[in-house]
Parts: C-alpha cells; sequence; structure tokens
C-alpha cells in the first residue's frame, strides 16, 4: 500500500522481526504462527520473503535454521529480496527475549496491522466504485463480503479444544440432558412431539420446512415465532411474499383465537374486540422483528441476520420462503444452489453469535393431491435438501375411510435428520384463526393410512 497524504502504512516492524527471530531460535513455533498469519500479513517484503522460506522447508519436512534459510532464497534467486545474509542473521537479535507470551503478543500484532491496511485499501476502492457505481445497491455488494472477510479473518482463532476445555464448554448442554427424561438439547420448540424426534432447536442448524401450496406452511411457522419468542428467544421473520400486516393480523387471530375472516371484514363483537386487544397488548411485549422487503438477495439476506444476531441477538430466524431470495446463477438451479450454500452459512454464524438457528421454508415441486411429499419433491434443488441439517415436510391427513384428504388434520414428517431419527408428528389445523394445535400421535386411528 502506498503512503496516503504523508501517512505511512499500519505495521509493526518489531514484532515481525522479533517474530521470524523467534522461530529461527525455537522451529517449533513457526506452527504456532502459520495457524493465524499468511505471508501477506507481514508488511516487509523481506519478511514475506523469509516466513515464506520458513513455511517451504517445514512443508519439506527440512530445519529452519539460518544456513537452511540462505540456501533456499538463493536457490529461488530471492535472497537479495529477503534483505540478504546480514539481514536474516540480524532476526536472531530482535528475539532474544520472546517468550510464550510475547510471541502470541508478536502475532496478534501483525494480523492487527495487516486488518487495518486491508480496510485501508478497502476504503480507496470503496471510493472508487462509489464514484462509478450506478446505485448504492451496488456498492453494498462489493463491500459486505469484502467487509466481512477481514473482520472473520483478523477474528479468527484456533479452534482446537482440549478435552477438559470442551467438557467445560459443553457444561450448560450436559446439564439440560442430566436436568430429566423431558429435556432437549436445543431449544423448545413448543411441541413436545416434535422436541421427543429432534430435541428442539438445535444451535447452528438449518431447518427446511416444504409443503406444496396452501397446505399451511406459514401458519406453522407463526406458531414456532411465538412459542419462541415467549420462551424470550428474540425472533426474526423474513417474508418475502406477505406483508407485516398480514402476518400481525395471523398472529393477532391466533392469540384471540378470532376468526381470520371476521376481522378482515370488521364484523366483530365486543367480547372479540376485547380479546383482540388483550392480543394486541400480549404480542407487543414479545421479541419479534419483521422484514418484508419483497426482493433480497441471498448475501444481503446472510449479513442482515448476522448483524441482527449481533444487535439484537436474535435467536430463531424464519425465511418465507427461500425460492424468493435473489441470487446469481447461469440458471435457476445454480441460484437456489447459491442460496441454500448463503441460507446454510447464515444458520452457522447465527448459531455462533448467540446459539441460534434458522427455518427456511421452501415450495415443493408440483405432486398430486394423493401423494405424500418426499424429500426428492424440494422444489429446484437438491443442494436444498444436502444442506439442510433437518427436513420437515408438511401435508393433510388422508382419512382413507373417506377416500380424501382431512385438511383439519395436518402431518408434519420429519423426512431427513442430520443427527437423529426420521419420524411424523401430528396437529390438529384450526383454519379460522389459523393455528395448529398438538395431537396424540395415538389417540386417532387414521393416523395409520399417513406411515
Amino acid at each position: 500500500m502506498s503512503v496516503a497524504n504523508g501517512q505511512a502504512p499500519p505495521r509493526s516492524m518489531e514484532s515481525e522481526k522479533a517474530l521470524l527471530g523467534a522461530i529461527i531460535l525455537e522451529p517449533s513455533k513457526l506452527t504456532l504462527a502459520a495457524e493465524r498469519l499468511r505471508v501477506e500479513d507481514f508488511f516487509s517484503g523481506f519478511n514475506q520473503e523469509i516466513f515464506a522460506a520458513m513455511l517451504f522447508l517445514d512443508r519439506q519436512e527440512m530445519t529452519t535454521e539460518p544456513t537452511a534459510i540462505y540456501d533456499h532464497l538463493d536457490s529461488i534467486g530471492k535472497l537479495e529480496k529477503a534483505g540478504g545474509v546480514e539481514y536474516v542473521a540480524s532476526l536472531t537479535n530482535a528475539a532474544m527475549y520472546a517468550t510464550e507470551k510475547s510471541f502470541a503478543t508478536y502475532i496478534k500484532s501483525i494480523k492487527e496491522k495487516s486488518s487495518l491496511r486491508a480496510l485501508a485499501g478497502l476504503g480507496e476502492e470503496l471510493r472508487e466504485k462509489a464514484m462509478a457505481a450506478i446505485d448504492t445497491a451496488e456498492v453494498y455488494e462489493h463491500l459486505d463480503p469484502r467487509l466481512g472477510a477481514i473482520r472473520d479473518d483478523e477474528g479468527a482463532e484456533p479452534s482446537t479444544l482440549r478435552m477438559k476445555e470442551a467438557i467445560k464448554q459443553s457444561a450448560p448442554l450436559i446439564q439440560r440432558i442430566m436436568s430429566g427424561s423431558e429435556a432437549v438439547i436445543g431449544a423448545p420448540t413448543g411441541y413436545s412431539a416434535l422436541d421427543h424426534i429432534t430435541a428442539g432447536w438445535i444451535p447452528g442448524e438449518i431447518t427446511v420446512l416444504a409443503a406444496r401450496p396452501s397446505v399451511g406452511k406459514t401458519a406453522l411457522c407463526l406458531e414456532f415465532v411465538l412459542r419462541q419468542a415467549k420462551q424470550g428467544r428474540p425472533s426474526a421473520i423474513f417474508s418475502l411474499e406477505m406483508s407485516t400486516s398480514s402476518l400481525l393480523l395471523r398472529l393477532v387471530c391466533n392469540l384471540a383465537r378470532v376468526d381470520g375472516h371476521k376481522l378482515r371484514t370488521g364484523f366483530l363483537s365486543q367480547e372479540e374486540k376485547i380479546r383482540i386487544n388483550l392480543a394486541l397488548s400480549e404480542l407487543a411485549e414479545l421479541p419479534i422483528l419483521f422484514d418484508d422487503q419483497p426482493s433480497i438477495s441471498a448475501y444481503q439476506l446472510r449479513w442482515r441476520i448476522r448483524s441482527l444476531a449481533q444487535r439484537r441477538k436474535i435467536e430463531f430466524v424464519v425465511v418465507d420462503y427461500l425460492q424468493l431470495l435473489r441470487a446469481k446463477g447461469e440458471n435457476r438451479t445454480q441460484q437456489v444452489t447459491a442460496i441454500s450454500i448463503e441460507l446454510k452459512a447464515a444458520a452457522r454464524e447465527l448459531g455462533k453469535i448467540t446459539g441460534g438457528n434458522l427455518l427456511a421454508v421452501s415450495q415443493l415441486s408440483r405432486i398430486g393431491a394423493q401423494e405424500q411429499p418426499q424429500l426428492h419433491h424440494l422444489r429446484e434443488s437438491g443442494q436444498i435438501e444436502q444442506d439442510a441439517d433437518v427436513v420437515l415436510l408438511l401435508s393433510d391427513e388422508k382419512d382413507t375411510e373417506l377416500g380424501r384428504e382431512a385438511p383439519s388434520v395436518k402431518v408434519l414428517h420429519v423426512a431427513k435428520q442430520r443427527n437423529g431419527p426420521t419420524g411424523y408428528v401430528k396437529f390438529t389445523f384450526l383454519p379460522r384463526w389459523m393455528g395448529l394445535g398438538e395431537l396424540d400421535w395415538e389417540s386417532d386411528s387414521r393416523i395409520a393410512s399417513v406411515l
């Protein structure tokens, strides 16, 4: 990077020389440095060449003592670019009193200065991009992934844990498991039968809920959101199809147990109006966020989720529905694949930040009314099935005695679970207020027709 306004770029030559000298004195330290640092993280061209030589010699299982470094650099014609024999020899003096603690400080200092230079460079790029851009969206599309990459790289720490550290980190989870037969590993879904199969909403996982149109996907999503919010888990709904007002009316009807048609047309009794006001008061206190922007790209959504997790501590996210997200690709299959990958990444980041999880709604391809949905019916891309940790397929129960569907009973098929069993959960559907209540699986003999 060039000097701007007479100010030299961020760097710490002392740390760079001391770190390299410490490695020459104690070659085993190279492993610690290589975990965090790349060649480009060094500001000095001399130091870049020397660190690159050390990494090469180590890969060849050769010693990294000074004579080996000289010989290697000389053999590839880069000894002078590395400052010559005298400069390499001088490095050990800079690290004569280095300790384990100071070595970690050198790594941190070099990495921080590298990130600051990257940010300064990004600022220059951003200025040029902004001057040439047609709109702000183009600039943000360039900025967001670059900024995130710098932040992730600067904050990356070795992720390995000793057994004692792993046990300590997992103590809350182990305590929940040991607390009783009703405990679940993840956050309870609000439906005990579903928890019994899935062990709740697992941190960092992505769950896909799929069904044919008008079967009740959004209704079930809103039930999940309500039940999470009532547990004190901040939740967010990204609705690309329905407006915030429409979602809110559904939630009001659900809580107040008021017929949705009567609410929309205004034919309400005094008692129903009272229940609606009480429901609104209850909803006002729940930690639920709405975002109904109809046209958003998958990468933008990922960064919004990350931002909300950091700023608002959201733990449960619903995306309704994923086929309406935009993504780059030569065809629709490639676009949906890109969307699925971005949502998977968003779920993992959500899990790391707040221990949260993501529920993505998906359409099913056209299937016959009498045909039970299967995993291969997931619309447009097998990548959705591949990336999902859990796949839930919602359908109307088939009444074999009447020879037709029984839409008042919904069947949720846990068709895939990466770390657990599959199975079925049955709900009673209350269409007047779009609610779904849990039914006892064994109390209705008709369920045999579904299995």
